[in-house]
């Protein structure tokens, strides 16, 4: 016989098998299981329910953090002191104009002066604004997670991170780690910037 037959064989005893009827006492048993995982199902839905309904507390404080970030530390403490105290989405509109080179940020220490800007030192740091600017993003998204509407940015920090040495251990490399904090503005009055 060749392979094909007994493979046909094979599924026709299978067939056979399955449609054979039960017995009476067999089907009010399964009848009866069938009836107790319906009523199992019921009760998990109406506790998932209950509990969908239980509200968590409102959190007063959203948080991100990033460890060893590839950007320089210094120049992070400056983005920092520029973001501080203001609205997130603002914060977010003007990290994208330093992007594009539009819009300095002011440096603290020995940097070149930004004619016509209006501050006596600044630059562009592009690679430190697009890692702030996917740290304010995710802080907004997780503000908005817990119910929190107008935040602005009340903790910004940047500290130097542990650093690998580069260049066959001639240099360490540059890194940096940031705490970034918002609240929700209370409406008593105080604007934020």
């Amino acid at each position: 016989m060749t392979e094909e037959k007994i493979e046909n064989k094979k599924t026709e005893e299978i067939k056979k098998i399955v449609e054979a009827p039960m017995e009476k006492a067999e089907i009010k048993e399964n009848k009866k299981k069938d009836d107790e995982n319906k009523e199992k199902a019921e009760t998990k839905k109406d506790d998932s329910k209950d509990k969908k309904k239980q509200k968590a507390p409102k959190k007063e404080e959203a948080s991100v953090k990033v460890e060893g970030a590839r950007i320089s530390a210094k120049k992070s403490v400056d983005v920092c002191r520029f973001i501080k105290g203001k609205k997130i989405t603002i914060a977010i509109k003007e990290l994208e104009e330093v992007v594009k080179g539009r819009k300095p940020i002011p440096y603290r220490g020995e940097y070149a002066h930004q004619h016509g800007k209006g501050i006596s030192g600044g630059g562009f740091p592009k690679n430190v604004a697009l890692v702030f600017l996917k740290l304010l993003k995710s802080l907004q998204a997780n503000a908005s997670q817990h119910g929190m509407e107008d935040t602005y940015v009340h903790f910004a920090k940047a500290d130097r991170a542990s650093r690998p040495f580069k260049g066959f251990g001639k240099f360490k490399a540059k890194r940096a780690s940031i705490t970034i904090k918002s609240k929700e503005e209370k409406n008593d009055g105080a604007k934020k910037k």
